[in-house]
């Protein structure tokens, strides 16, 4: 049976809701990574007492985060497997 178009406006209205609400996260994220990346630079050329300006000191920066980031892609991938899979036993 076909949904009526109430129905469906209500359907599109709840994903336009979650895609702006998705919108307006990745947003207050990337101000976040703003305003953590020189204090999170600072501690890392600090702890390993590398100078600023050196390329030393710059690429241990950015591969320190790297790995990181690459880490915390990687669970976070593992949750959405997990959350899917426990999503389709519950079917």
């Amino acid at each position: 049976m076909e949904k009526s178009s109430q129905e469906k406006m209500k359907l599109l209205s709840n994903k336009l809701n979650q895609e702006i609400a998705l919108l307006v996260f990745v947003i207050f994220g990337v101000i976040l990574a703003f305003a953590w990346a020189e204090a999170i630079r600072s501690l890392i050329l600090d702890v390993l007492k590398l100078d600023e300006d050196s390329l030393k000191g710059k690429f241990a920066y950015a591969l320190i985060v790297t790995v990181l980031i690459a880490g915390l892609i990687y669970l976070f991938v593992l949750l959405l497997k997990a959350a899917a899979s426990a999503k389709i036993e519950n079917s």
